[in-house]
């Protein structure tokens, strides 16, 4: 065949496989060569189609060839491969077919086909997992291998103290479970091995525990509330019916329960998604009635009070009567009595097989109504001036600290008072028992009875200790006696001392009026003569008197 068939053949090649650029097997072109001898005539054109055709049809079967590089593993060598300290790589290669030069002549023997190998680079990444926070202080870890040919190895890194091999339990496992000694941040480290490349990746898992969280020991309580005390630091106690915890935020909380039976409590403490919890449960268990109930109590000095208590034969009564004196009058009731005007506590304990309950009361003794008085009279002549000073007490207290404080003074002789202090005047003769009965607003009473007086007319006594300036012309005037004085003068003075009236001759008197011109008041007066007598000796001599109207 001439280059000017060559050219033919190849312009025929290019149109059909839209320039398509192949070098045949050397055999066919010689199948084409000798065909297009023997018909160059008018077939060429025929025949040189039809070979063509069946020429790329070949070509397209055996002239192309396909490399692909495949991996047990591909998936996971990615282009989302986490962050990876190593790589590994390693080139694949593919066939290409080279054409011969253009102007190669169909008849000279084709060279063989040749294959030129190019480079691509692949890229490997240990992934050790996602960094996690775990509840608890264990877990498996997430590590994916790179090929189930390749090998692996944890590690921990930066814990001082701690081997690698004291928390995991398979070096090489990929999913190997790991178990830390405490709460904390810890730092991992996976290394693979694959096509005698190595590559590590690290991963940071906090594992959150409460260690020492504690709701404390089951226990039976007397009564329907408790205290709870967990050890730990911020959580919340948490129960069900019937339960109403105070202070349930505090690891020191109480529990108060509207039934008796026993109940749950649980101590819950959170960190991030962690929760930790400790239950408990106690018992309430009923107590005997110790209620002490006052049926009677005392208003007055000297009364017992009644106490009664919920009796039932099954329990145990102890009583504590704070060393009063008691009476049993029935069973569970009790009185008692004190002598001091003190405040005194009863106690009482009831036990039943299981508990004891205690309750005390308070009992205000009454004050001690004390009615006392004292007596100061002047002389035992009629008329007698006597009077009487109240020293009544109530409890250790004078009876003016009290308002409802009442007195009544009897003086024997028919005649009464309702004075705190009262002065009276005796006029007849005869024997006397002043006596004052107390009282207050309870109606408590207390008597006190006074000195006996003895009193009677004085025939030899010549000074009058007594006037009446009523105008009857009966001893309306208070005199003197000044007969054996050659000189005098009498001053009378009132109750505090105060000079009221004087006068100085033997036919003098007073009348019972103020200089004022007002009549002085009835009571008792002070009168002091004052003189010379007739040896010419000083005289000065006192003396009591009543006016009486």
């Amino acid at each position: 065949m001439t280059n000017k068939d060559n050219t033919e053949l190849r312009g025929h090649l290019g149109k059909a496989f839209n320039d398509f650029e192949v070098k045949p097997p050397n055999h066919v072109l010689d199948k084409i060569k000798n065909t297009v001898a023997a018909n160059k005539a008018a077939k060429t054109n025929t025949v040189l189609k039809r070979s063509i055709y069946w020429l790329a049809a070949a070509l397209i079967v055996s002239g192309i060839s396909y490399y692909i590089v495949t991996d047990d593993n591909s998936n996971k060598q990615s282009a989302n491969t986490e962050t990876s300290n190593q790589n590994i790589t390693y080139k694949r290669t593919e066939n290409t077919a080279i054409t011969s030069d253009s102007d190669n002549k169909l008849n000279k023997k084709l060279p063989e086909k040749q294959v030129k190998k190019k480079s691509k680079v692949i890229t490997f990444k240990a992934n050790a997992g996602k960094d996690r926070i775990i509840c608890g202080l264990e877990c498996s870890m997430g590590a994916v291998p790179i090929s189930s040919k390749s090998t692996g190895k944890w590690s921990i890194i930066d814990n001082t103290g701690i081997s690698s091999e004291e928390v995991f339990t398979s070096l090489n496992e990929a999913t190997s479970l790991v178990s830390v000694p405490k709460a904390g941040k810890y730092h991992f480290r996976w290394t693979e091995t694959y096509k005698d490349k190595s590559t590590s990746d690290d991963v940071f898992i906090e594992f959150v525990d409460f260690e020492d969280i504690n709701a404390g020991q089951d226990k039976s309580v007397c009564g329907l509330s408790c205290e709870l005390k967990a050890n730990g630091n911020n959580g919340n106690w948490t129960s069900f019916n019937d339960i109403r915890i105070e202070n349930a935020g505090n690891t020191y909380a109480k529990a108060v329960s509207t039934k008796y039976g026993t109940y749950s409590f649980v101590w819950t403490e959170q960190k991030y998604s962690c929760k930790f919890s400790d239950t408990i449960n106690i018992s309430f268990i009923e107590l005997p009635d110790a209620n002490i109930d006052i049926i009677e109590t005392a208003q007055c000095y000297g009364e017992p009070f009644t106490v009664e208590c919920n009796y039932s034969n099954k329990n145990k009564y102890n009583w504590d009567f704070d060393n009063g004196s008691f009476n049993k009058l029935s069973t569970g009731i009790y009185t008692v009595l004190w002598n001091n005007s003190e405040k005194h506590k009863i106690k009482l304990d009831v036990s039943n097989k299981a508990c004891t309950a205690s309750s005390a009361v308070i009992l205000q003794e009454p004050l001690k109504l004390s009615a006392n008085f004292i007596i100061s009279e002047l002389g035992d002549d009629i008329p007698a001036m006597v009077y009487f000073t109240n020293m009544t007490m109530v409890g250790n207290d004078d009876y003016d600290t009290y308002s409802d404080i009442k007195f009544e003074w009897v003086f024997g002789d028919g005649e009464t008072s309702n004075t705190d202090n009262p002065e009276h005047l005796y006029l007849n003769s005869g024997t006397y028992t002043p006596y004052l009965v107390v009282s207050d607003s309870k109606s408590c009473v207390d008597t006190a009875y006074g000195q006996t007086l003895k009193l009677a007319v004085n025939y030899e006594k010549t000074q009058s200790n007594f006037f009446t300036p009523n105008g009857d012309g009966i001893n309306d005037v208070f005199k003197i006696d000044a007969s054996k004085l050659q000189s005098f003068t009498c001053l009378i003075l009132n109750k505090r001392g105060e000079k009221i009236f004087e006068w100085n001759n033997a036919d003098g008197g007073w009348n019972g009026y103020l200089r004022s011109g007002n009549k002085a008041e009835a009571g008792v007066y002070y009168y002091i003569i004052r003189g010379l007598s007739f040896d010419n000796k000083a005289v000065e001599i006192p003396g009591v008197f009543y006016l009486i109207r």
